[in-house]
């Protein structure tokens, strides 16, 4: 059995745009959620996201990136 864990880091957020780009205590906000599961016992783990810069910076830290377009990221609230 494969246990994959997925991220979804989307580039629209309706409040704070970008944030998993805002930098938390010297990080990006994104890389506080790949450390912790880096370090879980999963096969692979994958960051889905619309954006090049959160690919970017997923893929520095060892993780897989699914790109999604926009149109797969829209928020209908």
């Amino acid at each position: 059995m494969r246990n994959w864990a997925l991220i979804p880091a989307r580039a629209g957020s309706q409040r704070v745009k970008n944030k998993n780009l805002r930098i938390l205590g010297g990080y990006h906000l994104i890389k506080w959620t790949i450390l912790p599961t880096l370090r879980c016992n999963f096969d692979k783990v994958i960051v889905c996201t619309n954006s090049c810069v959160i690919s970017e910076v997923a893929m520095m830290h060892g993780v897989d990136v699914f790109r999604r377009s926009h149109s797969n990221c829209e928020s209908n609230s």
